[in-house]
């Protein structure tokens, strides 16, 4: 594990319309980040989660960087799988990931980074629960009323549970585990956080655009996991635990 280094982990299932200009701003962003943070390396991992459009071809274009590095599976294992396996190749102290279909600016990583290192704290969440945001209505509703429940149960303020735009503490990803697989991991990462005795995690807001291609998230499918989680991570340990959880 090296210090002062992030790892930025893109997670890609079929996103040949926008992988391209994903590593593209990663890539551009490193420069930013050198020049506004105490990051002194920043490494991207693209995992190819078994597309069957151009993805991975694509992504192989960026090989010849040196700083960018591809782990490919031939058939898909699902977007918490992914970056696991991304998270378990980085090198850096620092890990962050950003989706694949161009909603996050990776520049932002600077605001997550400096607010984690001023605010003294293990895990930095892109908020995207602005007034300008291209979130779709329906999952914007179920993410604020999400939000409302793990507040009053951890009794730490949250806005966005399940963002797909975070940084964290090397150290501390690997005390939270285990993780599911699904598309419930970044609620997870969420949930666990505030609901540990011990782990920080705060938010800085960042701008959310309308994703490049078709979601992947499938709410007869997704949904019920995703409530599944919430109810074993929230509801549950804020039952037994709730003696520990103090106002930030």
């Amino acid at each position: 594990m090296k210090k002062n280094t992030l790892s930025i982990i893109i997670p890609a299932h079929d996103e040949e319309a926008s992988i391209s200009a994903v590593i593209d701003k990663c890539i551009e962003a490193r420069g930013t980040i050198y020049k506004n943070t105490s990051i002194k390396n920043v490494e991207i991992i693209v995992v190819n989660d078994g597309s069957t459009d151009r993805t991975e071809k694509i992504a192989k274009t960026y090989e010849f960087c040196k700083e960018i590095s591809l782990i490919s599976y031939k058939e898909k294992k699902s977007y918490g799988a992914a970056l696991k396996m991304g998270i378990s190749r980085a090198r850096g102290n620092y890990i962050s990931f950003i989706d694949a279909d161009s909603t996050y600016d990776p520049e932002y990583f600077v605001n997550l980074f400096n607010n984690l290192e001023n605010r003294k704290a293990d895990i930095s969440i892109g908020s995207r629960m602005t007034p300008a945001n291209d979130m779709p209505i329906i999952r914007k509703f179920s993410n604020l009323i999400g939000a409302f429940l793990i507040t009053v149960l951890s009794q730490k303020r949250i806005t966005d549970i399940a963002s797909g735009m975070v940084l964290i503490n090397k150290e501390v990803y690997e005390k939270i585990l285990p993780l599911p697989d699904g598309l419930d991991f970044t609620l997870a990462i969420t949930v666990k956080g505030l609901m540990s005795p011990g782990i920080k995690i705060i938010e800085t807001f960042v701008p959310y655009r309308k994703r490049v291609g078709k979601s992947k998230l499938n709410f007869l499918v997704d949904g019920p996991k995703i409530v599944a989680t919430f109810i074993k991570l929230g509801f549950y340990q804020g039952f037994i635990k709730s003696q520990y959880f103090c106002t930030n």
